[in-house]
């Protein structure tokens, strides 16, 4: 259980390449995709390596998270090159911080509730996640409807 929120984490990351990989697709460059996963993939079992013997499972969920996010870094940075598109930095920087928060507080309950009740736990975590990513979608969506009017 204790490798759950870093594989939750690495998902995350791994999900932001999709919204970001606005540049390879529209001009259809998806053979830059294969080269920036064989990067990631290199990255993954060099640490891997590195990091199992020392950390053991836990090595190898931030092995994945590193991954992960040379993969997402890989996707933008080149769909940015091809496509660039003026992200808000600041509505990152919130979606970002939200993701910190998150993790932070589901990190937290796992250390002030008792693992003999996982259904609380879950529910606990679950609540959190919808209360810190609806506020934050809440306050994008009244930011944006802002800008427009």
């Amino acid at each position: 259980m204790s490798v759950v929120p870093v594989i939750l984490l690495a998902y995350l990351i791994y999900g932001l390449s999709y919204p970001l990989n606005v540049g390879i697709m529209l001009k259809d460059r998806t053979k830059y995709l294969p080269v920036i996963g064989w990067i990631a993939a290199a990255v993954c079992l060099g640490l891997n390596f590195w990091w199992i013997p020392r950390y053991g499972i836990l090595g190898a969920a931030w092995a994945t998270v590193v991954a992960y996010g040379f993969w997402t870094m890989g996707i933008t940075w080149v769909s940015i090159k091809l496509y660039p598109v003026k992200y808000s930095l600041q509505q990152m920087s919130w979606i970002l911080g939200t993701g910190v928060v998150g993790y932070a507080g589901i990190w937290t309950f796992n250390k002030l509730i008792p693992a003999a009740d996982p259904i609380t736990l879950s529910g606990v975590r679950v609540g959190w996640a919808l209360i810190a990513m609806g506020t934050i979608g809440l306050l994008l969506w009244r930011s944006n409807q802002v800008e427009y009017q």
